[in-house]
């Protein structure tokens, strides 16, 4: 089933964890998860597998990580759901740039406080 997975096109990583170390199931076989083993034209390969393994090593990881392929030489990033451009979250260039959309002169906004525990009374 894992092999499988690992043909499939729409699946860019297939990762789990064996005898303790991180690893991707590749259709040709399974390997150490290093940043050379990650799809060619990904950003940040070195930190893309370390995120990766820290992610595995958690005590109630999932078996398996499934990542969405990469297209457009890495620049945009398949999703496993119908999710109409609202895909985020994970590897594959930038998408860690957090902002806070509110009405000008609103209850919280950056102008007014640099703690987020202060903005969640409006929410």
């Amino acid at each position: 089933m894992v092999d499988a997975l690992a043909r499939q096109p729409g699946i860019g990583l297939v990762c789990g964890v064996e005898k303790g170390r991180p690893v991707i199931v590749t259709p040709r076989g399974t390997a150490a998860l290093t940043p050379e083993r990650l799809p060619p034209g990904l950003s940040q390969s070195e930190q893309t597998a370390c995120d990766l393994a820290r992610v595995l090593s958690f005590p109630h990881s999932g078996d398996l990580m499934l990542l969405g392929a990469w297209m457009a030489q890495g620049r945009q990033v398949g999703g496993l759901e119908d999710q109409h451009a609202a895909i985020h979250g994970g590897a594959g260039g930038a998408q860690d740039y957090p902002f806070f959309l509110n009405a000008a002169g609103g209850a919280a906004g950056p102008e007014r406080s640099n703690q987020c525990e202060r903005a969640s009374p409006v929410f």
